[in-house]
This record gives C-alpha cells, structure tokens and sequence, in this order.
C-alpha cells in the first residue's frame, strides 16, 4: 500500500483503493437500476396496478369456468357422510398421524400442541364456538375466522388434509391435557 503524501497536523494514511469485487456489485446495480427504469417507468412493463387488474381478471375467469374460488374445499362427495369419513381417518394410523403432523405445524401455535388452547380456544372438551359436527369443523378450518384471528387453510390444504386435521381435532375433543384453558361456547356433541 502506498502512504499518501496528505498530512494532517502529522498524520498520513494510506491509499486503500476499493476492493474491485465491491466496485463490480456497485456498477451491476447501477446498470440494474437504469434497466429497470427504462423497462418500467418508460417503457412496456407493467406497472403494480396493471398486473393486479390482470391477476383479477384471471382469477375471474377462473372462477367462472370451474364455478367455485380456486383453491375452495369441498368437505364431502355427495352422499358420504362426515361422521363415518371423520371415524375411517381416526381408524387409519397413517392418516392420523398424517392429520397430528398438519395439526402442529398449522394449528398448535394458536390452540396449542395437544389442544389446551392458548391464543385459540381449546379443542378438549364438548364447547365449540362454531359448531362441533365434522363438517361445521371443517369449513371452519378450510375458511377461517378472520375475525378471530384464524387464517383459511384451503389454499394451503387439501380437502384430504384437512379431513386429516379435522380427525386429529376430534381425537384431540376425547383427551385430557395439563392445564386447558376454560370452556368457550356452547356444549355441542356431534
């Protein structure tokens, strides 16, 4: 390095030049920003706005060709009963535990790992604030409760997995956990 012939009251420093891999990233971003403005703001991209529309316009399109919101769950083909659907997940182990694996990673934050309730309420007892039968359990899950905080799950899901988790919920309704948080709603038995 070469000490530079600058003195400040006895002080020097040294010409550090900028390393050339710094210097590189600072021109990519310059000749970047220049693209991206030309591209944009003055030529035929898109804009925010124009995209939304389009984005709209085709989720219109599909909801008009398959008759239902993309994503929308449907709890149960005609004719299948929800009760025996919700007892041929508990009796297959695989499902279960299937259920168990998507139950934690999506619902125990809010109502707890073995369903005590914590933000949520409780899943242990006979109260339920929306219905206690699988299928009000599973439009619950599938749509959510916005008001309450609960997020839809059918864009994440799919109808089978949240069977799955509503079998898990109703195996959770017959357990006894340390400390649950006291009941909310009414008593409804399915």
């Amino acid at each position: 390095m070469k000490l530079l012939d600058d003195d400040f009251d006895g002080i020097r420093e040294y010409d550090n030049p900028t390393p050339w891999l710094w210097l590189l990233g600072f021109f990519v971003t310059v000749v970047f920003a220049g693209v991206y403005f030309f591209y944009y703001h003055v030529g035929q991209g898109a804009s925010l706005q124009d995209e939304y529309r389009i984005a709209q316009a085709q989720m219109a399109q599909g909801v008009a060709q398959q008759g239902t919101a993309p994503g929308a769950a449907q709890p149960t083909t005609p004719g299948e009963d929800p009760h025996k659907k919700v007892l041929a997940i508990m009796a297959d182990s695989a499902q279960q535990k299937r259920g168990q694996v998507l139950y934690l990673a999506r619902c125990g934050a809010c109502h707890g790992h073995d369903g005590q309730g914590s933000v949520g309420p409780n899943l242990v007892d006979e109260y339920w604030l929306h219905g206690g039968k699988p299928e009000q359990v599973f439009a619950l899950i599938a749509d959510g409760n916005p008001q309450a905080g609960m997020p839809p799950w059918k864009a994440q899901l799919s109808p089978e997995e949240i069977w799955a988790v509503v079998a898990y919920v109703k195996y959770l309704a017959h357990t006894t956990p340390p400390n649950p948080k006291a009941p909310q709603g009414k008593i409804e038995k399915d």
